[in-house]
């Protein structure tokens, strides 16, 4: 009798130990099965993130438009790049996007922009270049009207108003050395006027080929130009009548 008892229990012993083996080894099954589907599903899940990540770049940088409405198609490496490195952008960082749209945004300012305001209040063309010659049609675009006008000095040396002769620039060149000084006493002396002329208008011709010093009563602003140009000095001496 208790031998068939203990039959019995080895036997329902042996079904009970096989079918928890059975258990074990499906719940494995299952487990390696999701493992599995988790790492395929992972590239997916970056691209969707990546894809995320493109998209609210491009919302953000659809709020700035230039000036005609047009959306400017930044990329989204180069709007990190304007977030991280705002210092240091270059024009040419942005090859999408308006000037305009930058320089509104802070992310570039115009060269010397500091430095052009400054000076502003000097006249326009006052930093010529000084030069060893320079013809009559040259010096009539190199420097402007006002600029040459505003370069005259003043003496308070008078001189009479009459009698009047002129005086060419191409003369005063051919008859003075360099750094000399040009005179009413200077002009009779070397007898390029008159010994009874008083008043004296120079004239632009030819070529100025040295720097002189003029004093007279009167210039062309042409004249004024080339002696300015070469280096000179133009100063304008005062009239009175007898």
């Amino acid at each position: 009798m208790w031998a068939f008892l203990l039959n019995i229990f080895a036997i329902e012993a042996q079904y009970i130990c096989t079918a928890a083996l059975i258990l074990i080894c499906t719940l494995a099954g299952a487990h390696l099965y999701l493992m599995h589907i988790r790492k395929t599903d992972a590239p997916h899940a970056a691209d969707t993130k990546l894809s995320e990540q493109n998209k609210q770049a491009e919302e953000e940088h659809s709020e700035s438009k230039n000036g005609s409405g047009e959306i400017a198609a930044l990329p989204f490496a180069d709007k990190e790049l304007a977030r991280s490195e705002i210092e240091s952008v270059k024009l040419s960082d942005y090859p999408y996007e308006a000037a305009t749209n930058l320089l509104e945004r802070g992310l570039i300012k115009l060269e010397n922009e500091e430095e052009s305001s400054t000076d502003s209040d000097s006249p326009i063309g006052a930093d010529f270049e000084k030069r060893e010659h320079v013809f009559v049609m040259e010096a009539r675009n190199l420097i402007s009207d006002e600029v040459a006008v505003s370069l005259i000095e003043e003496t308070e040396e008078t001189v009479l108003s009459t009698p009047k002769a002129v005086i060419n620039i191409d003369a005063l060149s051919e008859n003075y050395q360099a750094n000399e000084t040009v005179t009413l006493k200077s002009l009779k002396e070397k007898k390029l006027i008159a010994t009874s002329v008083n008043y004296v208008k120079v004239l632009a011709r030819g070529v100025l080929d040295k720097p002189l010093i003029v004093k007279m009563p009167d210039f062309s602003v042409d004249a004024v130009k080339m002696i300015l140009l070469t280096g000179g000095t133009v100063i304008k001496l005062k009239t009175k009548s007898k």
